[in-house]
């Protein structure tokens, strides 16, 4: 399978992380590498409470929680779990929609069946 980079993360070899989670694609790891730089890490770890204020007001954030226990720090190994979890979510819930690491505001449109609802409803989410 070889080595994989990006400009983004030059040297950074996503085949280890694609061979444990294969129904993640090569953009999904660089955008966790992504959020994990974000982070700031120190000595190679992350602050759980960091992690957290990413995702306040999320849906994920009860998921995220669960998997990081009473952990308080997460090297990437670790954040790479919990967080391919996320995504994978993400992929299952939203199938037609392609999330992306970088994005702060999206919208989306949709035509609710019931309608007590018509016309289209505008749905915003944010992220943290």
């Amino acid at each position: 399978m070889g080595q994989t980079s990006s400009s983004q993360h030059p040297g950074f070899d996503t085949s280890p992380y694609l061979r444990k989670r294969p129904e993640l694609r090569d953009s999904d790891v660089h955008d966790i590498k992504t959020m994990f730089d974000t982070l700031v890490p120190v000595r190679g770890v992350v602050d759980i409470n960091d992690l957290e204020m990413m995702f306040t007001n999320s849906f994920e954030m009860q998921m995220i929680k669960e998997r990081c226990g009473a952990k308080t720090k997460l090297n990437f190994d670790e954040f790479f779990d919990v967080i391919s979890g996320v995504i994978l979510e993400r992929h299952k819930n939203f199938k037609n929609v392609d999330c992306e690491a970088q994005e702060k505001t999206v919208q989306c449109y949709c035509s609710l069946k019931d309608d007590s609802h018509r016309p289209s409803k505008k749905h915003r989410f944010e992220a943290a």
